[in-house]
């Protein structure tokens, strides 16, 4: 009875010891799934966070590559347009040179500028004198025959003695010397003709007009 008894409390103590065992081992594979799942999850989350972040860099180099590409496209566009300001109608830049420009360019500049800008002007001295302003009105009775040669003996010839007493059409000579000279010289990108300091690129009354001998 005793090694009955024995052998009893042995069976009894190796099934608890297997049960132990049992629920370690699936309280360990517990922890070891727990732990893969977090360490997969950790390790994806991170990957992909990673992943993400670098990303995120790579797309901010591009954005930074691209804004740079855009300034430098932008750059190199304001420069064509300043080149093009420089070299096309004359307007704008400090190079340009009305004496150097060729004979279509001219004609061209006059068309596009010239005429709609002193049109009007001319008109509002006098809408009936010059309700046809156009080329001959500066250039004279056939400015093709003429190569549109300024000054034009067509126009009135310029008596500065009797300008200066106002004696010579007075309220013409004014509007001209505060009107039309100034708004010319602009357009031709020349200074305005100065008595006291005459230059040969300034533009004046001579540039249209023949002086009266």
């Amino acid at each position: 009875m005793k090694q009955l008894g024995f052998a009893l409390v042995l069976a009894l103590a190796v099934v608890g010891c297997s049960k132990k065992d049992n629920g370690g081992a699936a309280a360990g594979s517990g922890s070891a799934a727990t732990g893969s799942a977090m360490a997969s999850g950790s390790g994806s989350a991170m990957a992909a966070g990673s992943g993400s972040a670098m990303a995120g860099s790579d797309t901010g180099s591009a954005m930074a590559a691209g804004s740079g590409s855009a300034m430098a496209g932008s750059g190199a566009g304001s420069g064509s347009a300043v080149a093009m300001a420089g070299s096309g109608d004359g307007s704008g830049s400090a190079a340009w040179d009305w004496d150097k420009l060729t004979h279509d360019e001219q004609m061209d500049y006059m068309k596009k500028h010239v005429v709609p800008t002193m049109k009007p002007l001319f008109q509002k001295f006098d809408a009936k004198h010059y309700k046809d302003f156009g080329c001959k009105t500066c250039h004279g009775k056939d400015p093709k025959k003429s190569k549109f040669k300024m000054p034009t003996p067509d126009l009135p010839k310029l008596d500065f003695a009797a300008l200066k007493a106002g004696k010579q059409k007075p309220e013409i000579a004014k509007w001209m010397g505060e009107v039309v000279e100034p708004e010319m010289a602009k357009l031709l990108q020349k200074p305005v003709y100065n008595p006291e300091k005459p230059d040969p690129s300034q533009f004046g009354c001579l540039g249209c007009h023949e002086q009266k001998k």
